[in-house]
């Protein structure tokens, strides 16, 4: 398209059915409806970085700020989860995606207007994680879908009804699973002498005795190619900084003090497992208080674990002082090492976090809770494949203080883009 086009109309392109890619300039500010409506053959729709209105994520069309979806390429195959934080999806933003099977709505969305899944004829299922739309298009949202499509929604969910809604067959969201795998077993680790191969970036957390409760979390610790570090440790809310050196055997072993006055004493040794993954164990004492300390090394290549992930804490306890509903959350890992998380608990307290993954799919999760006064979530999470399951899961503890310490499992399924086909481009 030229460069200077400032406006698509309505229908500019649609059912233009040898259209296989487009990509939108920096200079269009306006996308009329239904503007690839019927261009079954595409499989992208790109935006220029300088577009000052549009983007695009993996092809979808989204507005600049991705509030709103405005149009999925048809020739995308299987199941799509809608990134959270869009509010509005557009008319006929999925009209006529056949190879689409499943699409998940999270709770941010707000506006879902007619006919917006119309003609995705191998549509079978709708999972719905928050309240129905405050602006819904009704049953007219999914016409045309697989004859046996059905809706699920979350037990927090406010606005449907089971075994049916708006004629529509449904059911909760069922998201029990079979543990007959167990908890993965972390790798066998043997103390080391420090050598320059162990040099990195650590992170990692401090776990009570018997595991139920995370006591706090280096935030980060860098130890350089002599063994020397520097970094911060919290216990309890209560803040250390980091200074000191492995000795030749690996160990190290010191109090600390922090702001306020409260000495703990850390003792750390050095380990690697058979992969030659390293990671930072042993303990920290303050007072009668004893708690273990595991941190893991920054893996150097982790591109076998690298994509988005869709993540769950399903709800498991109907203890009368815990939230009810599931968790959820979308993950970002990059294949040096780093994962990216921003999530909503089932009391929609919003968490983030940003941990390593060593090369053995190792990654202790840590996140302080936003406007929680001081809660928490955190445990040791594994990437490997339970079949029908997840890519990764662990078991997590999620604290308030004067409230709850509740276990969970955390779940997380990676997603694939499949289905592009030969096309021409434009």
């Amino acid at each position: 398209m030229p460069i200077s086009l400032d406006i698509l109309d309505y229908e500019a392109f649609s059912y233009c059915t040898s259209l296989a890619r487009i990509t939108i300039p920096e200079g269009v500010s306006f996308i009329g409806g239904r503007a690839f409506v019927g261009c079954e053959s595409l499989t992208a729709i790109n935006v220029a970085e300088s577009n000052a209105h549009f983007s695009s994520s993996r092809g979808v069309l989204f507005n600049k700020d991705q509030s709103i979806l405005i149009s999925y390429p048809p020739v995308i195959s299987g199941s799509y989860t809608i990134p959270n934080g869009v509010v509005s999806i557009g008319d006929f933003a999925f009209s006529g995606c056949h190879r689409l099977t499943s699409i998940t709505i999270p709770r941010s969305v707000e506006s879902l207007m007619s006919s917006t899944f119309g003609g995705c004829s191998n549509l079978k299922e709708a999972y719905f994680l928050g309240d129905v739309p405050s602006d819904f298009g009704g049953s007219d949202v999914f016409i045309g879908v697989a004859e046996d499509f059905k809706i699920y929604y979350s037990a927090t969910s406010n606005g449907f009804y089971s075994p049916y809604w708006l004629g529509i067959p449904t059911s909760l969201i069922d998201f029990s699973i079979d543990r007959d795998a167990g908890q993965a077993t972390p790798p066998a680790s043997i103390d080391v002498s420090f050598s320059m191969e162990a040099r990195g970036r650590y992170s990692g957390f401090l776990k009570s005795r018997n595991g139920l409760k995370i006591r706090g979390y280096f935030e980060e610790m860098f130890v350089n190619k002599v063994g020397a570090f520097t970094g911060n440790l919290t216990l309890d809310n209560r803040l250390y900084m980091l200074k000191g050196r492995f000795d030749e055997f690996g160990h190290y072993a010191k109090e600390l003090t922090s702001e306020n006055g409260d000495p703990v004493t850390l003792d750390l040794q050095l380990v690697t497992t058979e992969s030659g993954a390293f990671k930072i164990e042993g303990t920290a004492r303050r007072g009668a208080l004893l708690v273990n300390v595991t941190a893991v090394r920054k893996a150097d290549d982790t591109s076998n674990f690298r994509g988005r992930y869709t993540l769950l804490v399903p709800n498991e306890e109907a203890e009368a002082d815990a939230p009810q509903g599931h968790g959820y959350a979308t993950m970002t890992v990059s294949s040096a090492g780093v994962a990216t998380i921003t999530g909503r608990l089932a009391d929609r307290v919003i968490w983030t976090a940003r941990r390593y993954i060593t090369s053995d799919g190792e990654m202790p999760l840590y996140s302080t809770l936003l406007n929680s006064r001081r809660g928490m979530i955190g445990g040791m999470i594994s990437f490997r494949d339970l079949d029908g399951v997840s890519d990764c899961d662990g078991r997590v503890t999620w604290f308030k203080p004067q409230k709850f310490n509740l276990q969970r499992d955390l779940i997380g399924s990676r997603y694939v883009r499949t289905g592009v086909v030969a096309g021409s481009n434009l």
